[in-house]
């Protein structure tokens, strides 16, 4: 029989990505730096067409776009300090990557897929509030050896086949158990117009009828702020979005700094968190605002205290 035709990548550097292991093994203890190195070879395939933002970010939603990429094996490595890390080079195509250099949102996307694939491919989960070095690459990029079937999809197949079999069962968890005399009203009465929505406050992502508290509005955070000699703390936000099994789009907002204190709007197909919290700034504006893909509409908002993660779900209409 014979063997299959191998390609070796030799990338450029991009950027990195550097973030932590929150749940792992023996092999990827608690808390572990990670260290992703996004680069880019002309050899690695790329999507049909050019990349058009308003054609191609519906499709994103609809898993019917995405940029393939060759994740390398497991490399260690240390941090200046000589902690141990891990380290994996995500490897995408040359003109793909010039795409990301000029669309921050492409470019927040990619580093999703990237992670997502690091947890797919080597079992954990990795922290979404990540940081920047300042580099090229951590370390060497490995000259990563692919059969010309990988590169053709059947690794992307592989990414696929394991995402399908994730426990998507986040919506259900959080989906609040019917009351009787019918069900919960909506939480974002919009009707095509700028409202001022409900959020849902919880402990946790199981919501039985113990721990379901009662639907209420955010309220105005004090103005004394305990962070006032040394001003208020830049909040970085990290944004997921998911097509859930239901049709349902979930959008997660994380961040370490991210309280309850926050607002959330819907105005002609934007939704946007409006930080309230003092202590910390969210650019100028305290507003980081999400493009909906047509045809959605929010739906319900819920803030977790346990992981400070607010997660919103938009219907289609």
């Amino acid at each position: 029989m014979e063997s299959p035709k191998t390609i070796q990548l030799d990338p450029t550097g991009g950027f990195v990505v550097k973030t932590r292991v929150l749940e792992g093994d023996a092999k990827h203890p608690l808390s572990t730096k990670v260290f992703i190195n996004v680069c880019h070879d002309e050899k690695v395939p790329k999507p049909p067409g050019e990349f058009v933002p308003e054609k191609v970010f519906p499709l994103i939603v609809k898993n019917e776009w995405e940029i393939p990429l060759i994740v390398s094996l497991e490399k260690r490595d240390k941090d200046k300090k000589g902690v141990p890390s891990l380290v994996y080079d995500c490897c995408i195509n040359s003109e793909c990557f010039r795409w990301v250099q000029v669309n921050n949102d492409l470019r927040l996307i990619l580093i999703e897929w990237c992670i997502e694939s690091v947890e797919l491919m080597y079992n954990m989960v990795l922290d979404r509030t990540y940081s920047f070095p300042k580099m090229l690459s951590k370390g060497e990029l490995s000259k990563t050896e692919v059969s010309e079937e990988e590169l053709k999809g059947g690794l992307q197949k592989k990414l696929q086949e394991l995402k399908k079999n994730e426990v998507l069962g986040l919506l259900e968890e959080l989906e609040p158990q019917p009351v009787e005399g019918g069900e919960l009203p909506d939480l974002m009465n919009i009707e095509g117009k700028k409202r001022k929505p409900l959020i849902e406050e919880i402990d946790s992502m199981s919501l039985d009828k113990e721990s379901t508290r009662e639907t209420k509005a955010v309220s105005q955070p004090k103005k004394e702020s305990s962070n006032s000699k040394n001003g208020p703390t830049a909040m970085e936000i990290s944004v997921g979005t998911r097509k859930l099994q239901d049709g349902k789009l979930m959008l997660k907002f994380s961040s370490p700094h991210l309280t309850s204190a926050v607002e959330m709007e819907y105005c002609e197909g934007n939704l946007s968190l409006i930080n309230l919290n003092p202590d910390v700034y969210l650019g100028e504006k305290n507003k980081l605002e999400v493009p909906l893909p047509p045809g959605f509409e929010p739906h319900r908002v819920f803030f977790c205290n346990k992981d400070s993660t607010l997660y919103a779900f938009a219907k289609a209409v």
